[in-house]
């Protein structure tokens, strides 16, 4: 019925991904270990690094969990047993100690003996070397160095009800000296070793904060593994499990009680933690967030204001609150995206887009959603609002003869500024007729709507598409609708209305990857 609009235009999104002068992942690699933490019927992963001598490992305290079991994974694939070994919650760092002499290993390792002691300046390249929650091996993750005065944990926790948290925590200390970071640190990142350019070891992965779809990233200073080593502490905090609130690289995968198979948590985490590629394209999920959580952490929300204002004007009261997302990062183009829970992306190799599969969900047939873009490699495009014609000169060809042409609402159009060339458009398209469909036997206008975003010469688009049934819709509007406290009594017409809101939400929450932006 809704036909799917597939936009051909061509994705060449420039890659962050510099050539490094010096540091070398072949080599960095033979440091790196993955742990994985095992509390009940819960597990949980984070990265790592050997340190000192190769029956020490260093990663991130907030990771640990009290009376679980843990074991470090060297080279990926060779498992033995550790205990916490030293603690230092100030730096938010935890030193492993593993059976390894017990057991020794026939492959090489190597640990890291030394770090930079030179803080990493603005601009820096760096590069974190991790185990991403779903992956079977480790990846190298561009990043670069933020910039931020005082460059404190106080400074980021900008929000007051978690900076209270923070300090009521007791740790990691609220004037911890940090890395700020552009770029996120993907799930399983905490613990992962940061090096710059020379191959030298300049932070920790940390984590972050919520922002929306995104995260705001920092890193801990290497200087603070002189503070570890000389710590005289082995207990963990008795608050330990109270961080997680303020972590958004935090991995936790429920595994079947009685399996104690060394793969039991990674196969969890791989079905949980899903990868789709495309293109130049790789889309990894990063967390899964309500509308509500995804709604207080955004930095812009009028548009979705006004979208639920409008509703309850017609008499329409729709429960959005716990709407569900699964949030996906790009790894290669810096952009995120907010994908329905539980629907797959499906990427189309002809026009090298994606599309969210909302089978998953009740009366998807209305509704659509897009994820594309493009490089103006020979900048042609004068500006953001030009790129936004170009795409609805698209959409007039393939449906505007059947909906008579399309007009852009005002009222829900704007653009906004984010620095550094970067800048973000909302536009919202009526059709300016209805096209009979014979599946329901109505009317429908279209609605779409989509946020571009722009960074230099590139762009990347989400749009939604919303067939609307007139007939039944000005019935519903006559009758008014209560899906908060009468859900049962209209369920067709409050599933329709979730998923109105469901993928107009979708659309506007896509944003660039590790940016802190607020306008509260």
């Amino acid at each position: 019925m809704n036909k799917k609009i597939n936009i051909f235009i061509l994705f060449i999104f420039l890659s962050y991904l510099a050539t490094a002068q010096k540091f070398n992942p072949a080599i960095a690699e033979k440091s790196l270990v993955r742990i994985e933490i095992k509390q009940g019927t819960k597990g949980y992963a984070s990265s790592g690094f050997i340190w000192k001598d190769a029956s020490t490992v260093v990663t991130s305290l907030h990771a640990m969990k009290k009376g679980a079991t843990y074991k470090v994974y060297y080279n990926n694939k060779f498992p033995r047993d550790a205990e916490v070994y030293k603690v230092y919650k100030d730096a938010d760092l935890v030193l492993l100690k593993t059976n390894i002499d017990e057991r020794p290993l026939t492959s090489d390792v190597t640990p890291i003996t030394s770090y930079s002691s030179t803080k990493p300046a603005f601009g820096d390249k760096l590069y974190a070397q991790g185990f991403h929650g779903g992956s079977k091996g480790h990846r190298t993750t561009p990043l670069e160095k933020n910039a931020a005065n005082p460059e404190t944990l106080k400074m980021l926790v900008w929000q007051s009800e978690k900076r209270q948290t923070l300090l009521d925590l007791g740790f990691p200390s609220i004037d911890l000296d940090i890395v700020y970071l552009v770029g996120s640190l993907l799930p399983g990142y905490s613990g992962s070793p940061i090096y710059n350019l020379k191959g030298e070891l300049v932070a920790i992965g940390n984590g972050g904060l919520e922002n929306g779809a995104t995260g705001v990233s920092w890193a801990i200073p290497a200087s603070y593994l002189d503070k570890l080593d000389s710590s005289t502490v082995s207990s963990l905090p008795s608050n330990l499990n109270k961080i997680d609130l303020l972590m958004s690289s935090q991995v936790e995968v429920e595994i079947a009680p009685g399996d104690d198979s060394d793969d039991a948590i990674r196969r969890k985490m791989e079905e949980q933690y899903t990868v789709y590629e495309g293109g130049t394209f790789e889309f990894i999920k990063t967390k899964n967030r309500s509308f509500d959580e995804m709604y207080n952490s955004s930095f812009e929300t009028e548009n979705l204001d006004y979208f639920i204002e409008n509703l309850e004007a017609a008499n329409l009261q729709v429960d959005v609150d716990f709407i569900p997302f699964d949030l996906y990062e790009d790894m290669n183009n810096g952009v995120t995206i907010a994908v329905p829970e539980g629907s797959r992306l499906v990427y189309h190799p002809e026009s090298g887009s994606f599309s969210a599969d909302l089978s998953n969900y009740a009366l998807s047939e209305y509704f659509s959603l897009e994820y594309y873009g493009f490089e103006d490699e020979y900048n042609e495009i004068e500006d953001v609002d030009m790129a936004a014609d170009m795409l609805l000169d698209q959409i007039d060809k393939t449906i505007g003869a059947d909906y008579g042409g399309f007009y852009e609402d005002e009222e829900f159009s704007f653009s906004l500024d984010m620095g550094k060339d970067a800048e973000v458009v909302y536009i919202l398209y009526h059709s300016l007729n209805s096209k009979y469909e014979a599946f329901d036997e109505d009317y429908h206008a279209m609605r779409i709507y989509f946020t571009i975003l722009k960074r230099g010469n590139n762009y990347f688009y989400s749009m939604c598409t919303i067939s609307l049934p007139v007939e039944k819709l000005n019935d519903v509007i006559q009758s008014g609708l209560d899906c908060v406290d009468e859900y049962d009594s209209y369920p067709e017409a409050c599933e329709f209305f979730e998923g109105y809101i469901r993928v107009q939400a979708a659309a506007q929450f896509t944003t660039f990857s590790g940016s802190l932006i607020s306008s509260r």
